[in-house]
């Protein structure tokens, strides 16, 4: 569906050509930002792009891609620089997506962002990734395997949210206001590469997580599953768990119908926690090798337990990386305490980072296989 927005943009462009608000020797004239790419910030700004030009006139209009680099001493500069050696102009309105390097993650990203938007007016609709294992470059260069151009790509994979584990859409005013919000840590997803034949396609798995501007680590593809659950984001997918039941050891598969998660603060006295309660509604989908009983309401009772299990363990695990590894409260823990109880969020605010460490969190799972089944669809986020 992107990709027809992406020529039905183009082409309203060209037809409004012939209204006279742009005229075709305009039109020939320009390159359509598609995707921006930033791979480094100093000692000089390394810009990428992936642009599309109208060819073939007025009726049969095609998409070029082309990808275009330059390095200049500003954004600016550098950006108004990046020209074809046929000398078109770029037009930014149609940018989709946005990827900064690992390197520009680490640094800081609010100058970067907000240079883009003031010197080439971008939109802050755009989509937002953090270029994991490979440059940004690379992945402009890549072969997309289901699209005209890299950026449709992308696009698309967000849209489906095929070929992901999980992956959290991140626009550029979602980050901005998550960076600007205190209580609460930005996040962005992680794309990367992965061979696909003879070819590498790009892919989005993980997430990089930012303390401030900076970016201070990974959460690799299982574990941003679990982050999406405890953010409420997942609407359905799989989760495969490992199974010791009757004697028999296997892997489950379950299919998500329903998850709601609940986080509340407690507060006694100076003391200060937070309650997760989680609450899944699956259907057993696959079972794999093991052979039990599934109308047994024992041996549903006995895998509900175990799956209550996993999930805790799988959660905890996850916290302990957030809270104690990066220090970084990307689930927002401070943001509901100061909605919640605003004067206790000010006694505790000066140092959060350090309460925020040595948070206690209890986690409470409820498991309700609700039906079995054939798997039919893999993970989806709520719109």
């Amino acid at each position: 569906m992107k990709r027809k927005a992406l020529r039905m943009a183009l082409l309203c462009l060209i037809s409004v050509s012939l209204l006279g608000c742009w005229d075709y020797v305009e039109i020939e004239r320009l390159n359509f930002v598609l995707g921006i790419g930033l791979e480094q910030i100093e000692p000089d700004f390394d810009v990428i792009i992936e642009v599309v030009k109208a060819a073939g006139g007025f009726q049969q209009t095609k998409l070029q891609p082309v990808v275009l680099a330059n390095k200049g001493q500003t954004f600016s500069s550098t950006a108004r620089a990046l020209t074809n050696p046929a000398g078109k102009r770029l037009f930014w309105a149609h940018a989709k997506v946005f990827i900064v390097s690992e390197e520009v993650a680490r640094r800081g990203v609010v100058q970067a962002i907000e240079l883009a938007i003031r010197d080439v007016d971008i939109r802050t609709s755009m989509l937002v990734f953090v270029a994991k294992d490979c440059t940004v470059e690379e992945i402009y260069h890549s072969k997309p395997s289901f699209a005209n151009s890299v950026t449709e790509h992308i696009v698309e994979l967000v849209d489906q949210r095929l070929r992901v584990p999980v992956t959290f859409p991140q626009e550029m005013w979602q980050f901005r206001k998550a960076l600007a919000e205190s209580g609460v840590s930005a996040f962005l997803p992680a794309i990367q590469l992965v061979q696909e034949g003879e070819d590498e396609v790009p892919v989005l798995e993980g997430s990089a997580l930012f303390k401030g501007e900076q970016m201070v680590g990974w959460l690799d593809g299982q574990e941003t599953r679990f982050f999406a659950l405890l953010r409420n984001e997942v609407d359905r997918g799989l989760m495969v768990i490992p199974t010791f039941v009757q004697g028999q050891r296997g892997d489950l598969t379950y299919q998500i119908e329903h998850n709601q998660v609940k986080i509340r603060p407690t507060v006694e006295g100076d003391q200060l926690g937070m309650v997760i309660d989680l609450n899944l509604r699956l259907d057993l989908s696959e079972a794999g090798t093991l052979r039990l009983n599934f109308d047994d309401p024992k041996v549903i009772k006995s895998l509900e337990e175990r799956v209550n299990i996993a999930v805790s363990g799988q959660t905890q695990s996850l916290l302990q990386k957030i809270q104690r590894e990066y220090n970084t409260d990307v689930l927002g823990f401070g943001l509901l305490l100061k909605r919640k109880h605003p004067n206790v969020w000010r006694a505790f605010a000066h140092n959060w980072d350090e309460v925020f460490k040595q948070l206690e969190v209890t986690v409470n799972v409820n498991a309700k296989i609700v039906s079995t089944g054939i798997i039919s669809e893999a993970i989806h986020l709520r719109n």
